[in-house]
């Protein structure tokens, strides 16, 4: 039915529509088509002292712009900050009437919500606008999307770069008088509109800030907090609802929130809460089962497929780490994961108007990010069955033939561990040497070019991430045999001698493709990253204090004064201090 006013996404984007249901550039964008906002009358409206929005250059007198760095420092988690006071605010009671009733009545959201939600949004543009001038709130978010989808996307594919661009048009300067009236926020579907668009947006721009400002991000990063208290917000407020119908953002949602607490206060107890609600959402979805992700758009099933493949990765990363129980343990999951890597058909997850997009690059990121899966999957088993071949191992001769079975089992899964590296693919193996976009010949050398870099920015963010896993799980595994006494998994003859040179030759490979690889491309990891080399460092801390080899000593010295130096250079929140168990534990999801 065609109607005669363009749809919400085309007019905040200010694109012109076709009045269709749905739209043309919806449709292209793979994007929900809506008419859902009420249109505002023109003139003056009838009561000013109720109705006239804020305006975008001034700010509530409770709420006076900050206009140093030492202003927004002040900001933090506790009772000063204002996105702190919205969020104490909103109890649960103000979200039960979100979701619908038995008898299928939608109940309008209460006044408080609708009060909080643009309150919220106000008090964001207006602290953020204080620190972005001259540039705008929305040119932040947009440059924020540009960033993750260069440096960070690449290991969490679980978006969608249209939809992060069409969120992003809730910051333009007409979203913003629109949004900071409170009828913005009332209508039956606002959780949808609006409520889910901006804590996606705001949890992106805080994982972003927290681990690339100022590095790249000519911003400060404190500033990653009041988007991410805006997130956090903003979720409570419609958190029912979303409890009640989740879709794909309530998992990339918390799994940013996630990340973004993790790098910006170094605390995993926090992190790890919001990571457990959207482990507990896949769950409840089934969504290890290929049948249970169908939806009626594709884009959904893929992005609710890319999401779990992201939270079972990281479950595999803390089993092999020991950080955590497992969330996603054999005994709930088993045979019933029959989810595939990859869908029947490709759906396009990259904006296919920007310059540098090719159809290669997001099926050769693909392929990497399903490798590093295997690898975290291939070391959690390993770590498992060493701990209880080991402990079987203790149980005497009685147990001979299953002792056997489990050690040929074990090393049939190292054998195949090792060979994982002979599945890297020549566009990470060789990324200052690959060649440029495959498939096109009629390209402008310029463009090329341009593109070709685009892509090798992208394949180092990958490369730095798969080589040194690899390397860490290695060394783990290690560590693993010699505490149950079961070398012969790794074929050594239990020699300390033995030991200490494997653990010294994969500290070195470790410390040089963290070296090669730009340093941008690690530091965009954040504290997983940091917790890698703590984990390493560790090791090779227990190797310098227990042996009297001096060369081996000298050599491990070496090698763990260059894994300090790498932690002064990223800056962890988290303590300084190397150390294996609880002190290295991490729940951010960038892995």
């Amino acid at each position: 039915m065609a109607l005669h006013r363009a749809c919400d996404s085309c007019r905040r984007r200010k694109v012109k529509c076709d009045f269709t249901t749905p739209c043309a550039n919806c449709r292209t964008s793979l994007i929900s088509c809506q008419y859902a906002a009420v249109p505002r009358k023109r003139g003056r409206p009838r009561n000013t002292s109720t109705s006239t929005p804020l305006s975008p250059t001034t700010l509530p007198q409770e709420q006076p712009v900050p206009h140093a760095l030492a202003s927004l420092a002040s900001v933090d988690l506790g009772r000063s900050d204002p996105f702190r006071e919205i969020h104490a605010s909103v109890s649960p009671s103000h979200c039960v009437n979100v979701f619908s009733t038995p008898s299928g009545t939608t109940i309008l959201p209460s006044f408080e919500i609708t009060s909080d939600a643009a309150r919220l949004y106000t008090t964001l543009v207006h602290v953020a606008n204080g620190f972005l001038t001259p540039r705008t709130i929305l040119h932040m978010v947009n440059e924020c999307i540009d960033v993750f989808m260069q440096y960070l996307f690449p290991n969490t594919p679980i978006c969608h770069e249209p939809t992060l661009r069409d969120a992003a048009s809730l910051f333009s300067q007409e979203s913003q008088v629109d949004l900071g009236r409170e009828q913005a926020f009332s209508g039956a579907q606002w959780q949808v509109t609006h409520g889910r668009p901006f804590a996606l947006i705001t949890a992106l721009c805080a994982y972003v800030i927290s681990v690339l400002s100022p590095s790249i991000l000519s911003l400060p990063n404190q500033l990653a907090t009041p988007f991410l208290q805006s997130s956090l917000s903003m979720l409570r407020l419609y958190e029912v609802y979303d409890l009640e119908i989740p879709d794909s953002t309530s998992l990339t949602i918390r799994a940013w929130q996630s990340s973004a607490m993790q790098n910006t206060t170094g605390k995993p107890g926090a992190a790890y809460h919001y990571h457990g609600e959207a482990c507990l959402l896949a769950h409840r979805l089934r969504l290890y089962d290929e049948k249970s992700i169908v939806r009626s758009s594709l884009l959904e099933s893929e992005l609710l497929r890319l999401n779990f493949w992201l939270l079972y990765c990281a479950d595999q990363a803390a089993s092999t780490l020991g950080d955590r129980p497992p969330l996603f343990h054999s005994s709930m999951v088993g045979s019933n994961l029959t989810l595939r890597e990859c869908g029947t058909s490709e759906i396009p997850l990259l904006d296919e108007t920007s310059k540098t997009y090719h159809p290669s690059l997001q099926q050769r990121l693909l392929v990497g990010f399903h490798l590093k899966r295997r690898l975290w999957c291939l070391a959690s088993d390993l770590t498992t069955g060493i701990k209880a071949y080991g402990e079987l191992k203790k149980q005497g001769s009685n147990q001979l033939d299953t002792e056997s079975s489990h050690r040929i089992r074990l090393f049939e899964a190292f054998v195949e561990f090792t060979g994982m590296m002979d599945e890297i693919p020549s566009w990470l193996r060789y990324v200052d040497v690959s060649d440029g976009p495959a498939g096109e010949d009629n390209r402008d050398d310029d463009m090329e070019e341009q593109i070709t870099k685009y892509q090798r920015v992208c394949f180092w963010a990958q490369r730095s991430n798969i080589m040194p896993v690899y390397y860490c799980c290695s060394i783990v595994i290690l560590q693993r045999c010699i505490d149950f006494n079961v070398p012969e998994i790794l074929g050594l003859d239990g020699h300390s001698l033995s030991y200490a040179f494997r653990k010294l030759e994969i500290a070195r490979d470790f410390v040089r493709e963290i070296r090669i690889a730009p340093f941008m491309s690690l530091k965009a990891q954040g504290e997983p990253a940091v917790q890698r080399i703590r984990e390493v460092g560790s090791i090779l801390l227990q190797l310098i204090q227990n042996t009297s080899h001096k060369g081996i000593k000298g050599r491990a010295e070496f090698i763990f004064a260059q894994l300090l130096d790498l932690l002064a250079k990223l800056d962890s929140k988290a303590s300084d201090e190397l150390g294996g168990g609880n002190g290295g534990q991490t729940a951010a999801v960038s892995l």
